[in-house]
């Protein structure tokens, strides 16, 4: 374990695996992911503006939690939408804010100097599913959710709603497109 937890955005761009995240409070990793995590790190959690299939939507950081376990392999595979993970880690999501609320990324990155000295290309840097933060980020980015968290364990129900309705969307538009 690190001596001081070190802060970490995650970053989620599939509704069923937030709702993974959400359901079984553990992270899963793919086999060739460089896992960058240990016990005592902090995470924000951030969803990108795809993640309902909905290219619309806006890129917001909505929770903050601590993994709270080593990471371990999984006997066998674990498989998430079209993807099997092959270890993970479990967590402790200590404040989730409701459906459709957050701090939008795109509005802080000027504050954030993970994101410098090119802010206007905040994007490119979350492109991995792990994004390390600075201390004085972190901070920042606890200042401006800390208001909006809540229990997680009474608004993350709506999360894990609408992931299973954009998964069935998604299998509904796989097999009509599909089908021949």
């Amino acid at each position: 374990m690190p001596e001081t937890p070190r802060p970490f955005l995650l970053i989620l761009g599939d509704a069923d695996g937030l709702a993974y995240v959400l359901r079984e409070h553990r992270l899963a990793f793919t086999p060739r992911r460089r896992i960058p995590l240990t016990r005592g790190d902090s995470v924000f959690l951030y969803t990108t503006r795809g993640i309902f299939r909905n290219g619309a939507g806006r890129g917001l950081i909505i929770g903050r939690a601590e993994i709270i376990s080593d990471i371990v392999k999984f006997e066998g595979g674990l498989r998430i939408a079209d993807r099997i993970y092959t270890s993970g880690c479990r967590l402790a999501i200590t404040g989730l804010v409701p459906l459709g609320e957050g701090v939008e990324l795109r509005q802080i990155v000027d504050e954030l100097e993970t994101f410098h000295p090119h802010p206007k290309r905040w994007a490119f840097r979350i492109y991995s599913s792990f994004l390390q933060l600075s201390p004085k980020d972190a901070s920042v980015i606890q200042e401006k959710i800390q208001p909006l968290l809540q229990d997680p364990e009474y608004v993350s129900q709506a999360y894990l709603s609408r992931a299973e309705r954009e998964g069935r969307k998604a299998q509904k538009h796989h097999h009509t497109r599909h089908s021949y």
